[in-house]
Formats: structure tokens, C-alpha cells, sequence
């Protein structure tokens, strides 16, 4: 009796996991055709028509593939770092991580992006503060929310990226991002870690996105065996929130 059960827990488990392995996939390759179609359209056109192209038409289409490359770029990040985390040979590799190091490594990365819309982001996070988790995962985490916040932040706007001890638990810390921007409402926000929700929103200045970053998010945090949610007003901004171990 305790083997069937356990057999038919493992085909539930199994058939969970190609559920979420096709939804994903679903999502990559809806995404990945609209610029893959614009840049290829657009690279026949130059090849055809460059001779009678304007040098403003050129600026213009120029741009164009650079966003369209941007976007690609983002979705084949997100297939790289899902795959990464669904080989479960490769293990977590906790270790002593000074968190104000993996920020700057951070901040360097959305740097320009930031400054496109003149946002700053303050942190009030010591340099003596450790946590005990996996660096490359920890980075993800930070990078996937602080973009998200970007993205979703007004122009001239402001994120803050905060570290208190959680008050529920004293081994851990409880790590804050929060914007001031559009905010999410409160039937959306419920679903953004979910993969067989598409939540895919535009930011503030068209950014396009897959909703597919959060999702991750949400994986890297939870094997960790940590939590995650999210407090959002609509017009107001959002904050995300998850704990970490502390490394004392």
C-alpha cells in the first residue's frame, strides 16, 4: 500500500514537472517569434534597400535591432538560467557572501539601464552584513528584481533595496526592493510566480518582458528553502521581499 502510494506521488510529481517544462517552453517560443520576425525583416530590408535608406531611417531601424536583440538576449537568459536550475545535478553551493559585494556586481550590470531613466537606487545595506546562500543564484535574484524595478519605475524615479534580521526568524535576513512606481494590482500580483499565469506586463517606457524573470525568482529563492511574496499598491509601487540565511 505505502509503494503504490508513493509510486503514484512520483507520477504526480513527474507529470507536474513536464506540465511546467512545456508551459515554459510555450511561453519561450511565443516570445521569441515577434523579434526574431522584426529582425529579420528589418536585416532583408537593409540588405535590399541601403542604398535609398536615410541616415534618420537608419538611426531609427538601428535602434529597432538593438531592441529586438535586447529582447532576445533576455528570453535566452531566462531559458539558460530555468535550465540551470532544473538539472538537479548541479547543486546549490552555499557559501559566505558579503551582500553589499553581489549589489555592486549588480548595480554595475543595470547601470545603464538605470541611468535611461534617470533612476537612482540607494541601498542601505552595511558592509559587514553576510549571508550563507548560492552566489550565482543570490545574484540572479537581486538582478531579476532591481530590473524588474526598473522597468516599472517612472522615469526620474527611485528604488531602494533594504536588509533587516527577520523578525520571524533570527537566522535569517529579510531583504526588501522596493519602487515607486505604477504598482501592481491586487489579482495580478497574486500571480506573478505562477508559470501557468501569464502576467507579461509593458513598463513604464514600452519595455517589453516575458514575466518569466519573477518565475525564476521565485525557483532560486525557493531552493533555498526561503520565501518570497509581494506588497503592491496600484499608482503607489510595489515591494518585493524574500529571506536569506544569515552567516554569522
Amino acid at each position: 500500500m505505502k509503494l503504490n502510494e508513493e509510486l503514484i506521488s512520483s507520477e504526480e510529481r513527474l507529470k507536474e514537472a513536464l506540465n511546467t517544462k512545456n508551459k515554459f517552453f510555450t511561453i519561450i517560443a511565443h516570445d521569441l517569434r515577434s523579434p526574431i520576425v522584426g529582425f529579420l525583416q528589418l536585416a532583408k530590408l537593409l540588405s535590399e534597400e541601403i542604398n535609398n535608406i536615410s541616415i534618420n531611417d537608419l538611426s531609427e531601424i538601428s535602434k529597432t535591432l538593438y531592441l529586438s536583440a535586447d529582447k532576445l538576449y533576455k528570453l535566452l537568459e531566462n531559458l539558460l538560467e530555468w535550465s540551470f536550475i532544473q538539472q538537479s545535478q548541479i547543486e546549490i553551493v552555499p557559501k559566505r557572501i558579503r551582500l553589499l559585494e553581489v549589489l555592486n556586481d549588480v548595480f554595475q550590470y543595470l547601470d545603464q539601464v538605470a541611468k535611461n531613466k534617470n533612476i537612482s537606487i540607494e541601498t542601505n545595506i552595511e558592509p559587514d552584513i553576510y549571508a550563507f546562500a548560492d552566489q550565482n543564484m543570490l545574484d540572479l535574484i537581486f538582478r531579476n528584481l532591481i530590473s524588474n524595478a526598473v522597468k516599472f519605475s517612472n522615469k526620474g524615479g527611485k528604488i531602494i533595496v533594504n536588509c533587516d534580521v527577520s523578525e520571524k526568524y533570527e537566522d535569517k535576513y529579510l531583504i526588501s526592493v522596493k519602487d515607486f512606481g505604477i504598482g501592481i494590482d491586487s489579482n495580478l500580483a497574486a500571480n506573478l510566480f505562477r508559470i501557468d499565469k501569464r502576467t507579461q506586463r509593458v513598463g513604464t517606457q514600452g519595455e517589453d518582458g516575458s514575466g518569466l524573470g519573477l518565475i525564476l525568482t521565485k525557483e532560486f529563492v525557493t531552493r533555498h528553502d526561503e520565501e518570497i511574496w509581494v506588497e503592491s499598491s496600484v499608482a503607489e509601487g510595489t515591494t518585493f521581499y524574500f529571506t536569506i540565511k544569515r552567516f554569522f
